[in-house]
């Protein structure tokens, strides 16, 4: 699977709404579904990384803002 596939699968899961855009709630609630780290973990994690992936502060991540993040990461 290619990087860009990988990321595109990742970003399907993130779009909890299946709209083609991921909301800070949804990924909220992926980390929360996901057990990967406690309430205060994933917090603290999506308020430092949010504003780095949210471009165009429209408060969504559009696919095309979310590749532009993972080439940066």
């Amino acid at each position: 699977m290619s990087d860009e596939a990988a990321w595109k699968s990742l970003f399907d899961q993130w779009d909890l709404d299946g709209n083609g855009t991921v909301r800070l709630a949804e990924l909220f609630e992926w980390f929360k579904q996901n057990k990967s780290m406690n309430h205060d973990q994933v917090k603290d994690f999506l308020c430092k990384i949010w504003p780095q992936m949210d471009l165009d502060g429209d408060n969504k991540l559009s696919w095309e803002e979310f590749k532009e993040a993972m080439k940066q990461a």
